[in-house]
């Protein structure tokens, strides 16, 4: 069963992506999405809410997969930024598309919010609490929402910076308090 839902949530994603190679976001519908993968409506929705929903599950992809990548790395959250920023850049066209969406879950919002869950759940992690003081929690919510609105005007700059400078950028910029989250 898990294999059908793999291969469902592929031919689905690949069809979105093809599709933002032509036209934005807003203007692709379901019906787009599902004729361009032969796949029906109600199947579309057994696993995805709406087209960000999807395109939401795309980037959670690449995110879980350089999430990933940082044990095996020297330089841990540089690595993840850069291996996210060259599939960025392998993607041009659909990030361009889908930056441009302002839409409430579009992909800005959720770069924002699943990097912020993240460094919250690897606070708690790494000082066993469940709680976040309020420095804290205004930290990382300064450094994700940087992050995201920096994302943001690199793709729709046309990715003009090379992956290795935004990625150290970003990295470097990151208050140190912060960056020791992610310091073993």
């Amino acid at each position: 069963m898990r294999a059908m839902e793999s291969l469902v949530k592929k031919a689905l994603s690949d069809a979105l992506i093809a599709l933002c190679e032509t036209k934005p976001i807003n203007q692709i519908s379901i019906q787009n999405i599902v004729d361009k993968c032969g796949i029906s409506r109600q199947t579309f929705y057994r696993y995805f809410r709406d087209k960000y929903d999807l395109m939401n599950y795309l980037y959670m992809l690449e995110l879980d997969y350089n999430v990933a990548l940082y044990e095996k790395c020297e330089d841990g959250l540089k690595c993840i930024f850069l291996h996210l920023f060259e599939h960025f850049r392998e993607h041009k066209k659909y990030y361009m598309m889908v930056c441009k969406e302002e839409a409430q879950n579009g992909l800005i919002e959720s770069i924002y919010k699943l990097n912020s869950e993240a460094c919250i759940a690897r606070y708690r992690e790494k000082y066993g609490s469940d709680s976040v003081d309020e420095y804290i929690r205004l930290m990382i919510d300064f450094k994700c929402s940087g992050e995201a609105e920096l994302i943001k005007n690199w793709v729709n700059s046309g990715m003009k910076a090379e992956p290795p400078v935004i990625a150290e950028a970003i990295v470097e910029s990151i208050n140190p308090l912060l960056r020791g989250l992610f310091n073993d």
